[in-house]
């Protein structure tokens, strides 16, 4: 092994083997600005060609490094003191954790929501279960109901056929 980092990167839909001293970090970053350098030309220039898409992303991304060089070169980039550095370090590290308690925080959220969900699920179901039962309960109900009310004629029938059979003992004696 000779120590170098070796990755596949994929550009434009197609795959390149990169081998470098930098990180494997660095190369996908460096990789992936040329990828989205070249979307964007390929995006606006549809119709030219791929070599055409890469020697224009190159000579723009050339433009780019020069006129840093230029700004650096004149001293109009000034770097950070160590004492920025080591502030907006802080920083990082400070979003970084509030950016890791929101993600468990929406992981925790998530999983409530997915939790309400299935309880939604089951109340759901329960409640059809219960319309179903009040169906047929009304249903049960209603047959009763006028069952009951043919019983009630009839017990009425037999009151009065009673009662005129009383009259008409009355009457015979």
């Amino acid at each position: 092994m000779d120590g170098k980092n070796r990755i596949t990167v994929t550009i434009q839909g197609q795959e390149y083997r990169l081998v470098s001293d930098d990180s494997k970090a660095f190369m996908h970053q460096v990789a992936a600005y040329v990828d989205d350098k070249m979307s964007e030309f390929s995006g606006v220039h549809q119709k030219i060609g791929m070599m055409r898409v890469a020697v224009l992303t190159a000579l723009n991304i050339a433009d780019e490094y020069h006129k840093l060089m230029a700004e650096v070169g004149a001293g109009n980039y000034e770097l950070p003191s160590p004492g920025e550095f080591n502030s907006a370090k802080a920083q990082i590290t400070h979003l970084s954790a509030e950016l890791e308690r929101k993600g468990m925080e929406h992981e925790a959220m998530t999983s409530q929501i997915e939790q309400f969900i299935d309880n939604s699920t089951a109340y759901e179901t329960e409640l059809e279960n219960l319309r179903e039962k009040l169906q047929v309960l009304s249903y049960e109900l209603e047959h009763k109901e006028k069952a009951l009310r043919e019983k009630d004629d009839r017990v009425k029938t037999l009151e009065r056929e009673v009662s005129d059979l009383k009259t008409q003992a009355v009457n015979e004696q």
